[in-house]
């Protein structure tokens, strides 16, 4: 499928399971890969040890790091404060550092089918987007927690 995308013009982007590795605890080890993926899929990282991310730029896949335990919104606050949103980051550690160019960011995740309204789902998004944003633009060792939260005040009364 990754082939005949890329022959269209297109690429192709899809959850780490198109590696071919099996990241779920309940599918057996059977379930895996049977074809070749096409060199310029893009692999969005959801779930898996961060071996799996290696293997992906090392075979010379582009990733987005989506870390479900560090970026999925529908996580209640408990299991994924705002700290640990923002200080999440997309370049995991132990990745050399000659595959940061491939590494084109992070993404977000909100499945509402457990969100019973829009009053819970803004407050699953917000204040962790913003988090998430000044994450995906702010290198490491400036990122500075409590000065977010003071700035995040400024904006916070434009959210309901």
């Amino acid at each position: 499928m990754s082939r005949f995308i890329a022959s269209k013009g297109r690429q192709m982007m899809g959850w780490n399971d198109i590696m071919g590795k099996n990241i779920h605890e309940w599918s057996t080890e059977s379930d895996s890969q049977s074809g070749t993926l096409s060199p310029d899929a893009i692999v969005h990282f959801w779930k898996g040890e961060t071996q799996l991310i290696k293997d992906a730029l090392e075979k010379g896949h582009s990733v987005v790091n989506s870390t479900h335990d560090f970026t999925y919104l529908d996580y209640d606050y408990q299991k994924l404060p705002l700290s640990m949103a923002y200080h999440f980051s997309p370049f995991p550690a132990g990745v050399d550092e000659k595959y940061r160019p491939q590494l084109l960011g992070l993404g977000c995740q909100m499945w509402c089918e457990w969100v019973p309204g829009s009053k819970e789902l803004y407050r699953q998004v917000f204040p962790r987007i913003a988090a998430y944003a000044e994450t995906g633009w702010t290198q490491n060792e400036r990122k500075d927690f409590e000065r977010f939260r003071e700035a995040y005040k400024q904006i916070n009364p434009l959210y309901p």
